[in-house]
């Protein structure tokens, strides 16, 4: 299983690029020698310092060393973070990032420019194009101007897919992935509801996000959060008496797998912007400018509260609301990530899990 899906989420931020100094010893190179610009090698080092610093205060047991990074550029494959590369990658004497040492392959792994995840030799590593060549993948694929990639938001894309690497390098690739995790491709049932039951889902769905939202509040007591996740869960299994099984483990499956992604890059942009965090030495260089923490989380409770106005597909409705359980269980249950990681509870188990406990 390639998960080759486009990171389809538009966030409304600003970013100023400018002339990019390239700074002592993070990063050296000559575009002639690499290929790659000063402002591709400053977002590349962006990528590598985030997740260097912060992966493991956002998942307990997060290592930079089990996320690799492929960069798709023209008609070549750059890889970064990567123990024992493929022998048809050849290390570039002239370029470290972050005192990373960087290889080049001519030719692709991966059949499309996408943001994916990708296996390399025994790893999987997360797979990005540059950013205007991805612009110009989403801008065929949606249309052009219906998302934009600024630096934030293809930083973040990337640390969204560094966590799926995570997550296959951790459980040794696909086949040993929870079983409901591999149900998540497409929902087909839902070819076979009329308007009326997709109107009646939705709306159930509306409910349900609207629940959950609430739990979200920084102000509210446990007791209060405890209570609006119960309802939250009622709802839900109210909702699923009319959903075929297969159902179930879908959006089981999703939440699991996409939501928790959704939940580190959320968490990750919400360290980047607050007033404390240090960025690499070339993002300020570079003009990278991220979203104030406030405006992710408003933004992130907004989607929460209206999952069915979500760009995307049914399936993206449960990255959101997989994630919001997760933030859920901050409060409730603290090392609920590491209880996930063995996929023997789903994020709904472990809520219900968080309640009874109490």
């Amino acid at each position: 299983m390639n998960k080759t899906s486009v990171y389809r989420q538009l966030w409304s931020w600003i970013v100023v690029v400018g002339v990019l100094c390239l700074m002592s010893g993070a990063a050296q190179a000559q575009i002639d020698d690499t290929e790659l610009t000063p402002l591709e090698i400053s977002q590349v080092a962006e990528i590598r310092h985030i997740l260097g610093e912060y992966a493991a205060e956002v998942w307990p047991g997060w290592e930079l060393q089990l996320t690799p990074l492929l960069v798709r550029k023209g008609d070549f494959d750059y890889l970064i973070g990567h123990p024992d590369p493929p022998p048809e990658f050849v290390d570039i004497p002239s370029l470290t990032i972050n005192g990373e040492t960087v290889f080049r392959m001519e030719g692709h792994l991966s059949p499309a420019p996408v943001a994916t995840a990708w296996q390399v030799d025994a790893l999987w590593a997360a797979a990005i194009p540059v950013r205007d060549e991805f612009q110009s993948a989403v801008d065929e694929l949606f249309g052009e101007g219906i998302i934009v990639l600024d630096d934030a938001a293809y930083i973040r894309a990337a640390v969204h897919e560094a966590f799926h690497a995570y997550q296959m390098n951790t459980f040794h690739g696909p086949e040993s992935l929870p079983p409901a995790v591999m149900m998540t491709s497409s929902p087909a049932w839902l070819e076979d509801f009329s308007e009326s039951q997709i109107a009646e889902l939705d709306a159930n769905l509306l409910a349900e996000g609207q629940t959950l939202n609430t739990a979200l509040d920084p102000d509210a007591s446990l007791e209060e959060i405890a209570v609006a996740a119960s309802d939250f869960l009622r709802l839900r299994k109210e909702r699923r008496v009319h959903l075929p099984s297969e159902a179930l483990d879908f959006e089981r499956g999703t939440e699991w797998m996409e939501g928790a992604a959704r939940y580190v890059d959320t968490r990750l942009m919400l360290l980047a912007g607050s007033p404390d965090y240090e960025p690499s030495m070339e993002a300020p260089a570079a003009g990278v400018v991220y979203p104030l923490a406030d405006e992710v989380w408003s933004h992130f409770r907004a989607q929460v509260n209206d999952p069915v106005s979500i760009p995307g597909t049914y399936r993206d409705r449960f990255y959101v609301l997989g994630a919001a359980q997760m933030f859920v269980l901050d409060r409730l249950l603290p090392g609920w990530q590491t209880r996930l990681f063995t996929g023997e509870q789903m994020v709904e188990d472990l809520l219900n899990a968080a309640l009874e406990e109490r």
